[in-house]
């Protein structure tokens, strides 16, 4: 007989504590250390990290050799029963509480980050060394300005873009564990009047759902990545979604750019998932091809129009600026991001000269220009496509973002449209679970 789903989600709670105590001591732990501290065959210890690599809580390290997953410790770890619910939560903060030795360890690691700048030299010198990228690197004999004196640009008419895809997990009858994603994306057309308030907004979403009548291919929002995708393990899962909702996403911001007499796109984040690595897997290919496709349809219709596509990201994970001062300071360091160089060197609301981005982990890119701002005290990168004068267009990108953004440092437009895509797919879930629901509540009528 399968094991009930109520008790297989207790034991599947019970093998993820074992994991957690076999991982104490090395960082790691096998199936077979798994087995014994379970009670269990090796054969069932390795269907429990089957399912625990599903949920996110558990990843494979290599060599037979499984961890606890990095981000467990942020991510609710969730497996929902209808009829019951468990929660892993509370498990990894027990076990990952940090002691005041790990909080000690911590504070050594920022100070160590903090001196790894500061070994450079001051803020004078480095300002000095990124003051000669200028003309080299940079798009401009100036490598710094200050958007303080800048005039906003009104009236104006924007596009804002974003997504948001949540995963979860659920076990049904029989131990069975579905993997389901929600996938939404919403572009948020504003016009802005002289005084820089909200005039209009129109929004696109991804899926459609008010409008759709059922006769016509209904791109749902959905995707079951357990049954359906059985190849994509736990990091392909998110990547599958990562590359469907930014194709959603470029398909409407396309329509908007075609439609609606924009001056400006933005996207929440980096234009272009572009640093992915994807090997083996067949269906990520596809996925991803089918994205950069819809990407190039999105450049085109920007190029036609004299549109200019903006990301703005706010956690840039890149390096080429700290690089380039680095070379030519002759420091040799690394490990520090433009991120924490920039925040350094930076005075509130100054901004960098754009540098062009020809290469991106070896995939070319054209027409890619970069700089980052310094919006009071957050540091953003502004990723923007342009088939003019690169320094005139960051000085439009600079003057219509001014006074335009929120105290999250999102932009007005991309706000909007991330809490739509939110609204979008916590609706999505709700249709998903109920019509889980019946199919399982029908299922058990009938088996009597």
């Amino acid at each position: 007989m399968p094991a009930a789903p109520v008790a297989y989600a207790f034991r599947l709670e019970a093998a993820f504590k074992a994991c957690l105590e076999a991982s104490v001591d090395k960082g790691y732990f096998t199936p077979s250390e798994l087995a014994a501290r379970m009670g269990v065959s090796e054969r069932m210890a390795r269907y429990y990290l089957i399912d625990l690599i599903s949920l996110g809580a558990v990843e494979y390290a290599g060599g037979g050799r499984y961890r606890i997953a990095e981000n467990a410790s942020k991510a609710l770890l969730r497996a929902e029963v209808f009829g019951s619910e468990f929660l892993l939560e509370e498990a990894v903060a027990e076990a990952l509480a940090g002691s005041p030795e790990a909080a000690e360890a911590m504070l050594e690691r920022v100070y160590r980050l903090r001196k790894r700048i500061e070994a450079l030299g001051d803020r004078g010198t480095l300002r000095r060394a990124l003051e000669g990228l200028a003309g080299v690197v940079l798009e401009s004999e100036k490598a710094i300005y200050s958007a303080r004196d800048v005039e906003p640009l009104r009236p104006l008419h924007i596009a804002g873009a974003s997504y948001e895809s949540l995963l979860r997990s659920y076990v049904v009858a029989g131990g069975v564990v579905l993997a389901a994603a929600y996938l939404g994306s919403c572009v948020a057309s504003l016009k802005l009047d002289e005084e820089g308030q909200v005039e209009s907004v129109r929004y696109v979403r991804r899926p459609d759902l008010k409008s759709f009548r059922g006769s016509q291919p209904f791109d749902e929002g959905v995707l079951e990545l357990a049954l359906e995708r059985p190849e994509l393990l736990a990091a392909g899962r998110k990547l599958a979604a990562r590359f469907i909702v930014s194709r959603m996403t470029f398909e409407a911001l396309a329509d908007v750019v075609r439609s609606d007499g924009v001056e400006l796109a933005l996207v929440g984040g980096s234009l272009l998932p572009h640093g992915f690595l994807v090997w083996a897997s067949r269906e990520l290919q596809t996925l991803r091809e089918s994205m950069e496709n819809s990407f190039l349809e999105l450049l085109e219709a920007a190029e036609a129009r004299g549109v200019t596509l903006v990301g703005v990201v706010p956690a840039s994970r890149d390096s080429r600026f700290f690089a380039a001062v680095s070379e030519r300071l002759g420091a040799g360091l690394s490990g520090v991001s433009d991120l924490a160089f920039l925040s350094y060197v930076l005075d509130p609301w100054e901004y960098t000269a754009p540098m062009r981005v020809e290469k991106e982990r070896g995939r070319e890119v054209r027409n890619w220009y970069e700089f980052y701002w310094k919006v009071g005290s957050r540091l953003l990168k502004i990723e923007y496509v342009t088939w003019g004068d690169p320094l005139l267009v960051q000085e439009n990108i600079v003057r219509a973002l001014k006074g335009n953004f929120y105290a999250s440092g999102e932009p007005v437009g991309v706000r909007e449209a991330r809490a739509e895509a939110s609204k979008l797919v916590r609706l999505l879930e709700a249709m998903f679970r109920g019509a889980l629901e019946v199919v399982i509540r029908g299922e058990g009528r009938g088996s009597h």
